[in-house]
């Protein structure tokens, strides 16, 4: 029998969870709007937080950003209890989602794995909110780049050509900056090293997701282009570049309510993707699986 405390934890839990999932639909449906009406303010903004929480999921990404717009590292407190830090006293959770894991022996080869059965609303704090955060400083997330970026420019070729994928300097017209197909990616000689950075992160997601045959075939143009720049912008922000050039592009391609919705997961996926495949890390971890200890 379920006694009163218990059925008190399991009604404000359900009330927390319908109230978050309350939160990321008008966001969502805020944000599509904008779109569709043709302003990317709040786009931009959300992908600029999202390049500081690329680990979490968009939707976690978004209830941080709601509940605290200025956050930059989040943790449970158990968390940062073992890292050092203690919670301010009268410091209000941020409230996410966090899975529910369950163990299964996978029946083929008796592989131990570890399953997602649900989500349940979770508390979490941000660096801000810690009695040590200005005695304690944790390294900083986004390095400071120079404006000269050839090297770094070299760098990522490397990666992706270890990938399996040719890229190369040529010139092209004055109408494109880069093009991709299968196996290749071609970046005009006339950018500067940083413009060429944002090109390539832009034909690197085409590349990745969108001539590989994982992405849905039924996708039309205006789609592919939100969501490959998109990609680049966060990406290049998790590098420490401002990639200016995206709003007016962003801008041109006009999101609906519906491509937004369809893009998010899509945007999640090839941001960590592409991060992991260049190698491009924060000092500090904070996946989700981190949230939870």
């Amino acid at each position: 029998m379920v006694t009163a405390p218990e059925q008190l934890d399991v009604t404000r839990r359900e009330q927390r969870d319908e109230a978050l999932h309350h939160l990321v639909k008008d966001s969502v449906e805020r944000l599509s709007t904008q779109l569709s009406d043709g302003h990317t303010w709040e786009f931009l903004s959300l992908l600029r937080f999202y390049s500081r929480f690329w680990t979490y999921s968009v939707r976690n990404c978004l209830l941080i950003k709601l509940q605290c717009p200025d956050a930059t590292r989040c943790a449970g407190r158990t968390l940062w209890n073992k890292q050092g830090y203690t919670i301010r006293k009268g410091q209000k959770a941020i409230w996410i989602w966090a899975p529910i894991t369950r163990r299964e022996t996978d029946p083929e080869t008796g592989e131990l794995l570890t399953l997602i059965a649900g989500f349940v609303p979770a508390p979490v704090f941000d660096f801000s909110q810690l009695k040590e955060c200005d005695e304690k400083p944790l390294p900083m997330i986004v390095p400071t780049q120079p404006d000269d970026m050839a090297a770094e420019f070299r760098r990522l070729v490397n990666k992706i050509q270890a990938h399996g994928v040719d890229v190369t300097l040529q010139p092209l017209s004055t109408t494109h900056l880069g093009r991709s197909r299968p196996g290749t990616i071609v970046v005009s000689n006339r950018l500067d090293s940083r413009n060429q950075i944002f090109v390539m992160l832009h034909e690197l997601t085409h590349q990745l997701w969108h001539h590989d045959g994982a992405d849905d075939p039924d996708r039309d143009l205006r789609q592919v282009e939100f969501e490959a720049e998109s990609v680049a912008y966060v990406v290049a922000r998790a590098m420490g570049l401002e990639h200016p050039g995206a709003r007016d592009y962003l801008l041109h391609w006009r999101a609906t309510p519906e491509l937004l919705h369809r893009s998010l997961v899509t945007i999640q996926h090839m941001v960590r993707r592409i991060l992991i495949l260049l190698e491009v890390t924060y000092d500090v971890p904070h996946t989700t699986e981190a949230l939870l200890d």
